[in-house]
Formats: C-alpha cells, sequence, structure tokens
C-alpha cells in the first residue's frame, strides 16, 4: 500500500481519516507498506497484509491468520481485540467469489476476453477515447482478479481497484504482469461496494461491470458509490437485464433455477461440478465445430469452469431494466444518463453511464445532459 492512498481512505464504520501503524514497509518503493494497521478515531481496526488494506466493515471481516501470527506482539497491543476473534470460528471459504478466483489462472483472457478488448470496452462503456484519462483517478469497484485494473492502469490513469473477495491478495502480486512499470500507478483495497472506504468526491471515474446485481440490494450499492464521484465525474455500471428476450431469456431462467438446485451444495463440490460441467460444454463445442454448425473459440477448462462456477454460484443474481436504473443515475444527481451497451453484450446485460451534474449548473438549472456529456466529449452509442 503506498501511503499517498491515505488520502483518499476512510474508515467504512464512521467515514473518519485512518492515521497508520507501520509494522513492515518495502525497502526498494518509496512510501510502500506491506504490513500494517490502519486506526480510526471510532476505535475500528484495518490490517494492512501484503501490501493491500483490508477494509471490510469491522463485523465482517475474516482476519488473514499469517498476518495474527507473524505481528503477534504489535497487534497485542495495538489491537488485542484481533487475537481475541483469532480464536472464535471464522467463517473462511464461504463467500463464492473466494472460491471463484482461487480457480482463476492468471492469463490474457477473462469472461472469454483478450486483456487489450476489456480495455477497450472501458472506454468504449465510457464514452471517451482511449489514452485520455492519464493524470486522473478511477476506481474499478469490484475488480475480480485484478487484470482489468492493471490493463487500466497501464493505460494511463492511477486507479484503485476494490474487491470484497480476497482475490485482492493475488491481484496486488501479479499486477506486474499486465501493468509492467505502471504497475506503480495500479492499487488494490478489499472492501465493499455497500460501505466502500473513500471519501465522497474522490474519483474522475467510477467504473463497476457486472458486480452491483451480486450484492444483496443493488440499488443500496449504486447509491453507496454514487457520492464518491468527483463534480463532472463519470459514473459506469453494467447489469443483468430482467428484460430479456427469446433463448436469452430461457438461459437467465434456467441458471436461477439451478442456482437455487445447487446453492445447499458446499463450493467444493461445485467447484468440481463446474469443473466436469466445463468439460462436457466444451466437448459439445468441439463436436459443434467439426460439423461446421458453431465456430466459437475453445478455451481453457480452467476459464471455462470459471465462467459456469460464476454463473451457478451467487448468492444474489438480481436482474433490472435500463429504464429503472437510468432512474437511479438521475436521482443521485447525475446528468440523464445514457445507455452505452456494446452490441455484442446487449442480449444478457446492459450498461447505464452518467456524468455528475456540475454543482453550479443544478443551482442554475441551465444544464442540459447534452451539454453535460458535450462538455465531458462523451460518445453515445
Amino acid at each position: 500500500m503506498n501511503t499517498w492512498i491515505l488520502e483518499f481512505l476512510r474508515c467504512p464504520a464512521c467515514q473518519d481519516r485512518l492515521s497508520l501503524a507501520v509494522y513492515e514497509s518495502e525497502p526498494s518503493i518509496n512510501n510502500e507498506v506491506s504490513a500494517g494497521l490502519l486506526l480510526s478515531r471510532c476505535g475500528a481496526k484495518y490490517p494492512i497484509w501484503k501490501g493491500v488494506p483490508r477494509m471490510r466493515m469491522p463485523d465482517d471481516r475474516v482476519l488473514p491468520p499469517e498476518f495474527l501470527e507473524r505481528y503477534r506482539s504489535q497487534l497485542l497491543n495495538d489491537a488485542r481485540e484481533f487475537m481475541a476473534e483469532a480464536r472464535t470460528d471464522q467463517a473462511t471459504g464461504s463467500y463464492s467469489f473466494d472460491t471463484q478466483w482461487s480457480m482463476y489462472e492468471y492469463g490474457q483472457l477473462t469472461w472469454e476476453l483478450d486483456l487489450a478488448t476489456r480495455v477497450k470496452y472501458f472506454y468504449d462503456y465510457l464514452g471517451i477515447e482511449a489514452g485520455s484519462f492519464k493524470g486522473t483517478l478511477v476506481l474499478d469497484a469490484g475488480c475480480g482478479n485484478g487484470t482489468l485494473t492493471a490493463g487500466i492502469g497501464a493505460s494511463g490513469p492511477e486507479i484503485i481497484g476494490m474487491d470484497y473477495s480476497e482475490s485482492v491478495e493475488r491481484a496486488e502480486r501479479e499486477k506486474g504482469k499486465f501493468a509492467g512499470d505502471a504497475s506503480r500507478r495500479v492499487h488494490f483495497v478489499q472492501g465493499d461496494v455497500q460501505h466502500p472506504p473513500f471519501a465522497p468526491d474522490t474519483f474522475d471515474a467510477i467504473y463497476s461491470d457486472g458486480v452491483l446485481h451480486h450484492t444483496p440490494n443493488t440499488r443500496a450499492s449504486f447509491s453507496a458509490l454514487a457520492p464518491l464521484v468527483k463534480e463532472r465525474g463519470r459514473f459506469f455500471v453494467w447489469l443483468y437485464r430482467s428484460d430479456a428476450r427469446g433463448m436469452y431469456r430461457l438461459k437467465i431462467i434456467t441458471a436461477k433455477k439451478l442456482q437455487a438446485a445447487l446453492r445447499p451444495l458446499p463450493l467444493p463440490v461445485m467447484k468440481s461440478l463446474c469443473f466436469v460441467g466445463a468439460a462436457l460444454l466444451l466437448l459439445r463445442l468441439r463436436l459443434q465445430r467439426m460439423c461446421g454448425v458453431r465456430n466459437r473459440p475453445i478455451v481453457p477448462v480452467r476459464l471455462k469452469a470459471v465462467n459456469l462456477f460464476d454463473t451457478l454460484t451467487p448468492q444474489y443474481y438480481h436482474l433490472h431494466t435500463a429504464k429503472e436504473v437510468r432512474a437511479w443515475f438521475t436521482e443521485s444527481g447525475f446528468a440523464q444518463p445514457i445507455e452505452t451497451t456494446i452490441n455484442s453484450m446487449r442480449h444478457s446485460g446492459f450498461g447505464i453511464l452518467g456524468v455528475r451534474t456540475s454543482r453550479t449548473a443544478a443551482l442554475k438549472g441551465a444544464a442540459t445532459p447534452i451539454d453535460e456529456y458535450s462538455r465531458m466529449g462523451a460518445l453515445t452509442h
């Protein structure tokens, strides 16, 4: 964790600024903390471990056992309650996305898309030219394996990837493979989009692709992130649609029924089933290609298993309409939002982009949606 990030981090429990206790730093990198504590005046404390601030709510955290063991003497002075928590049964391995991203093998493909394509989609969704975000600060809200976060960082902006899962630990470790020398601009935080650990008006853009519909309440998660966007900053969300038609609607209905039926199974069992299912799906695809029926790329079985696991295991799987989500943007102080859905993705979901209305324009009542987007150079799809 670079100490620079303290300017923006806030206690998710009380929104207070945080002080830092350094336990271990990176000697080769200035201002880089690999282990320590972040402390709030409300009494909440958050570990920094393997370079990542662990900012989930105090009643929702899982403390890293190795961190507790290695810094036991310091913690007995600074956070004795951590040691008490360690003696209780902590709920490990019960969050499906922890298991999902532990299955992922770091490479150029995620969701069967290469990283260059995913970075291009990022700029298309935000309606700006690739590379034009240099000098800005971006939040990737729900960053998953962190490869896209690193790819975006390599294209120019300073970026923070936040995820609820333990995937941020591997993302921090692997970021150099995807960001190269720009990895100094790529930061990871473990946190909850329902209680984001950042100050209001922090980000020039927030990007949340396929995440909020997997939280207990999509609208509440949206409303928690919206205030973090700066004046005239951008906020993009991609969500599953409830108005899908034809075979895509059938796929969604089938997926939800399978989720309900399989949810009681332990996640390790589901993991095994997804590998079996992935092998069968790929066999079918190969047979179809041999017969000239389909020509979809053949991906590694592990990647197909991750995709299948993502479909079948989430506890929450909410569906929405573009009209509904545009209303959320308007009510949260964004200029009338536009849909920037990429055509190839339209069958299963939609992307909505909003630009936060300038306070001056809002007071005068003079800014039209076209005015706001033209000032920001937004593209309409």
